[in-house]
């Protein structure tokens, strides 16, 4: 069963898109994203693809409903434009190569509406014979100075301890959403090595989650749907980041002249709040890079050096984040050799494979550029100051991604031992490979690692995708018991009125069931801890409980062993399931899941997560 029935794909007719209807079809099939092997009833590619290669490589004009000037309150005396604005795909590589190359002809222009136009991504090269200082150029070069002086032995490091960090909640319970996991992971790696705080994780999340989807908006989404605060919140949240950053590199250079003379020792010439590399068993130096940053030679302000690092750490998690999604979601679906191989790999052979498949999906597949001036591609004439969506997933018209010669490639990485580079180098790529390969790694090698099914359909949910896209959500599941067996389980109830007297029932009714409740844990033999209370002044009972294996057999065995118990409980609890519980065991199971919370972020600490209670009571060690 399927929740909706998707009609096959049927190549447009000459001419498409013409209409306000003929976008809302374009926008249906460039968010569809196919079926791999498993999660439907047959293997079919995406409707974008389908819809791409209907193209053949002609640049084609779409309505898009992004405005039609920059400024959108023109003055009273002219009429407000309205209307469709032609905006073009290019999927031809020549005409890719040209729009990436030709700086005379095409700019970066549109990325200005997020960051101004001294925003890294911005920025075009200056135009032969300008002079002046180039601008791009300086800022690329700082980026580049900032990362070089890390080695791979320190990034693989940190790569390994940020995703360790992030499994702590993400991989808390069997079910998991590898995007929210890749994500966490990416925020404690930036935000390690950029020498932010803890106390700055929300901002990261919210900086880096915002940009992201104003990127994807820029490229994509306003020329399909409308969101006029989307740019907005972005620009507040980086500037809010931005601040924040400056604010650090000034406490960081303050500290490097005057250490504290108190506190913890190993972090007296570090802001507060940041842990100290030699803690995590990074090298320092080097450091973080706002440590760094303001001893760096760079014609730069130090506005510019602040904003630089903030836009580089917001712009690249989601990237990461889709990245992850995409390379498992290809070994998950793909051959069970190719995924046993990749669980095997070493470190360089499982970033070269990640390099191959990357070239063919690339996190970032849609790039906008702006015509400078009028230009012809072959025998297509496309306006001066028309915007390009340059359309660059790799199985479809980019084969060069593969070349080795990375100086006539399109995007990608950088052949080994090449000074070229990629027409679109990623200033990031060396950067992020390695927790990519982390993350691939620590999710592919859990035990029975799988897609979550859709409780409705019993199909396997897929990754969801902000307009075709940026991966949002990819849910999985494993056997989380194989790695951690001790689950929590904490059930608060309200207590009946008149809540006095039944508190007090409760509390002689529980005194008086203590030895039965010990024969019950002890008849099952997997509960480390269990203990009743009350809570909110005595108004609510509260059992809470350390336990092995799965929540409803553990619960089951309780309902039959000691129903009756617990019958004499629910007389004075609100919400109580039918009784009795031995007669009704699911109903009681459920009845405890629905008041069972969760711990605060999920994280639950054990000293021996791999401990169960046998081997506990036999003095057994982990």
């Amino acid at each position: 069963m399927s929740r909706f029935k998707r009609p096959p794909f049927a190549a447009p007719a000459a001419g498409f898109p013409a209409t306000e209807a003929d976008m809302r079809q374009l926008f249906d099939w460039w968010c569809d994203d196919g079926e791999r092997a498993g999660e439907g009833d047959a293997v079919r590619p995406s409707d974008r693809q389908e819809y791409i290669r209907s193209l053949g490589g002609t640049p084609t004009a779409i309505k898009s409903r992004s405005p039609l000037q920059n400024d959108p309150a023109p003055p009273l005396n002219q009429p407000a434009p309205q209307g469709v604005r032609d905006v073009f795909l290019l999927s031809n590589p020549e005409h890719i190569r040209r729009a990436l190359t030709d700086h005379d002809n095409f700019s970066n222009i549109p990325y200005a509406a997020l960051g101004g136009a001294a925003f890294l991504l911005a920025m075009d090269p200056p135009k032969a014979g300008a002079g002046g200082v180039d601008w791009h150029a300086e800022q690329a070069q700082l980026v580049g100075a900032a990362f070089k002086q890390y080695t791979e032995h320190d990034l693989h490091r940190l790569a390994r301890v940020s995703v360790e960090q992030a499994a702590l909640t993400g991989l808390a319970r069997s079910d998991f959403d590898l995007a929210e996991f890749a994500e966490q992971a990416a925020l404690r790696y930036m935000g390690t090595l950029f020498g932010y705080g803890f106390q700055d994780h929300p901002l990261l999340e919210e900086a880096s989650r915002t940009t992201y989807r104003a990127l994807q908006y820029l490229a994509v989404g306003q020329h399909f749907v409308t969101e006029p605060g989307t740019l907005a919140a972005a620009q507040q949240t980086l500037g809010r980041l931005i601040a924040r950053t400056s604010q650090l590199v000034d406490e960081y250079d303050n500290l490097s002249r005057s250490k504290r003379l108190h506190g913890w020792k190993p972090g007296r010439d570090w802001p507060t709040g940041v842990l100290p590399w030699s803690e995590l068993g990074l090298t320092d130096p080097p450091g973080p890079v706002l440590k760094r940053l303001p001893k760096m030679t760079s014609p730069l302000s130090g506005r510019d050096r602040a904003a630089i690092a903030a836009t580089v750490v917001a712009g690249t998690l989601g990237n990461i984040q889709s990245a992850v999604c995409l390379l498992v979601r290809e070994w998950l679906h793909g051959p069970a050799d190719e995924l046993e191989a990749a669980r095997g790999f070493n470190d360089a052979d499982l970033e070269k494979a990640i390099e191959h498949r990357l070239a063919q999906l690339p996190p970032v597949p849609v790039l906008p550029r702006r015509t400078v001036k009028s230009v012809w591609l072959d025998l297509f004439h496309i306006p001066a100051d028309t915007d390009c969506l340059l359309l660059l997933e790799g199985h479809l018209f980019c084969p060069n991604a593969h070349q080795a010669d990375a100086g006539t490639r399109v995007w990608g990485g950088v052949a080994a031992g090449s000074a070229k580079q990629a027409m679109h180098a990623c200033l990031g790529r060396n950067l992020s490979k390695h927790l990519v390969a982390a993350l691939v790694r620590h999710t592919l090698q859990l035990k029975g690692v799988q897609p979550a099914l859709d409780p409705l359909t019993g199909r396997v949910l897929k990754i969801e995708r902000l307009w075709g896209f940026a991966c949002t959500r990819y849910p999985l599941r494993y056997e989380r018991e194989r790695v951690r067996v001790q689950q929590n389980l904490i059930v608060s109830m309200r207590i009946k009125t008149p809540i006095s007297d039944n508190a007090q029932r409760l509390r002689r009714l529980i005194a008086a069931g203590v030895p039965r409740i010990e024969h019950a844990l002890n008849g099952w033999g997997h509960v480390h801890f269990a203990w009743f209370e009350f809570s909110d002044d005595d108004t609510r009972l509260v059992l809470r409980t350390i336990y092995d294996g799965p929540f409803e057999s553990y619960l089951q065995h309780f309902a039959l062993q000691a129903g009756d118990l617990f019958d004499q409980l629910f007389e004075y609890l609100e919400g109580a399931p039918p009784r009795p519980v031995a007669e009704h065991p699911q109903a009681f199971v459920e009845t405890l899941r629905r008041y069972n919370l969760a711990p605060l972020a999920g994280y639950l600490y054990s000293a021996h997560p791999r401990m169960e209670a046998p081997q506990r009571r036999g003095g057994s060690t982990p």
